[in-house]
């Protein structure tokens, strides 16, 4: 399907295509991101060449941490990559740190990237990553996360409260006192996601829901003293614990995924469940018997 972003159309499909149903590869949250008034005026800025909203006297375009003089958005929760792709193409001279606990989203921006030289702005980030770099600042320093100063933060909601509040996290480490746009549809504006973003953040300029959806933005993301107060300490164990992870390729470069699974040794039910049913489908019965039991029972030994 065509999606008419700031005037410019890019082809967009949901990834894994849903077969023969119509679905969109975004929703009306990211077509109002590029009709947000503040949005536009930074880009806008950020073209000409003028300050950034941090105020520290630097051109937007000016990052003393990236020798190519790209402006970095930290971008969070694009299911697609659409919102990521569009704004690469909208957005001059910029590079797209995209993270996300998902890898379909980073698969989706490789499915939807038009070839036009936008995917390369894009630097897919899982999210331990976020947290504590570690293969990608060995294998390509210039793609570390740590050692980028960020412009801007653009922030879709995710699914849940707990994943929002690992977020907020995140733009306190990485980008503090930068612009920051928060958006969705309003069915993940719940109350605990309001409440969290006040306790974080000094309150910024609220849209009314248009399409059910709006954006939230913060001319600077400031943090709530009160909710900073031992906040670290608390998270500092809980990140360290890294689950188990997976390396692949994206653009030519290595990245490492976490699985979705709640122990850094072992699978869950569901998986277990999964993989003795897996095991069981594709192994001949023992002993020419026709139960499963045995089989499954070792699918279980394995993943455990």
């Amino acid at each position: 399907m065509i999606w008419t972003a700031s005037g410019e159309q890019l082809e967009l499909e949901r990834f894994p295509y849903p077969g023969t149903r119509e679905h969109r590869a975004w929703d009306a949250s990211d077509e109002l991101l590029f009709e947000n008034p503040a949005f536009l005026a930074w880009s806008t800025r950020g073209a000409t060449g003028m300050e950034n909203s941090a105020g520290d006297g630097a051109g937007v375009g000016q990052n003393a941490g990236d020798a190519a003089g790209l402006r970095n958005i930290l971008m969070f929760d694009d299911d697609h990559g659409s919102l990521a792709l569009a704004a690469a193409g909208f957005l001059a001279g910029v590079r797209i740190w995209l993270v996300s606990d998902s890898l379909l989203t980073h698969r989706a921006v490789i499915h939807n990237d038009p070839g036009d030289g936008r995917g390369e702005q894009i630097v897919p980030v899982p999210l331990p990553e976020a947290f504590s770099p570690s293969h990608n600042a060995a294998s390509d320093p210039a793609y570390s996360i740590e050692s980028v100063e960020f412009h801007a933060v653009i922030m879709k909601l995710p699914k849940s409260a707990a994943m929002f509040e690992i977020y907020c996290d995140l733009v306190r480490l990485r980008a503090p006192g930068r612009p920051l746009w928060i958006g969705g549809m309003s069915k993940r504006w719940s109350p605990a996601v309001r409440s969290l973003e006040e306790s974080f953040f000094i309150m910024g300029t609220a849209e009314k829901f248009r399409r059910r959806g709006r954006w939230v933005y913060h001319p600077e993301a400031g943090h709530n003293a009160e909710h900073n107060a031992g906040h670290n300490s608390e998270k500092t164990a809980e990140q360290n614990n890294r689950p188990a992870t997976r390396e692949y390729r994206f653009n030519s470069r290595l990245y490492s995924q976490s699985a979705g699974i709640y122990s850094s040794s072992a699978a869950d039910a569901g998986s277990v469940l999964l993989l003795s049913a897996i095991l069981s489908h594709y192994q001949a019965p023992l002993r020419g018997q026709p139960g499963t039991r045995k089989t499954a029972e070792a699918g279980r030994a394995a993943a455990l």
